[in-house]
């Protein structure tokens, strides 16, 4: 949603699959749904009525429910990563007067980590989190030994 100066958010991810050999044998690069709580909630952080930052990915494997505004949680959820700070910062000087920021992580698929992976999810916590953004995508089945990089992009300013 924008106001009349044109100021809003909208949320960005791409997901790169590997195999154990660094072979990448999916790419996923798709807008995503910003939530009616995620937005409420970057009201409370600009406002300082909270300060949990959003920096958790979630990954799931439903395939019923497209993503949606009312979103508040995965449907199907088999992990969440915790992003570090040092894998989370702002893009200051994209091409246009909006800022992006940007959060990365990589999930490692070990022993028993067969999933077809159609869901994920920006939360600001892995237990009773605020769900950002969510966006659901054509299946990437990954397996033992394989890794998925997550790319969010939030863009403010859009």
């Amino acid at each position: 949603m924008k106001n009349k100066d044109g100021v809003g958010l909208a949320g960005r991810f791409t997901l790169i699959a590997r195999h154990s050999d660094d072979e990448v044998f999916a790419v996923r690069d798709i807008m995503n749904t910003i939530t009616n709580s995620g937005m409420e909630e970057v009201a409370s952080l600009i406002c300082g009525v909270t300060s949990t930052e959003f920096t958790y990915i979630g990954l799931g494997t439903d395939t019923e429910n497209a993503a949606a505004a009312t979103d508040t949680q995965l449907y199907d959820e088999i992990d969440y990563t915790s992003v570090t700070p040092a894998t989370r910062g702002i893009d200051a000087a994209p091409t246009s007067p909006a800022k992006v920021a940007i959060i990365v992580d990589t999930f490692a698929f070990g022993e028993g980590g067969e999933d077809a992976l159609t869901e994920v999810g920006l939360f600001n916590d892995t237990t009773a989190g605020i769900m950002l953004a969510r966006q659901t995508f054509a299946v990437i089945n990954v397996a033992e030994g394989d890794s998925l990089t997550a790319t969010w992009n939030i863009t403010v300013g859009v």
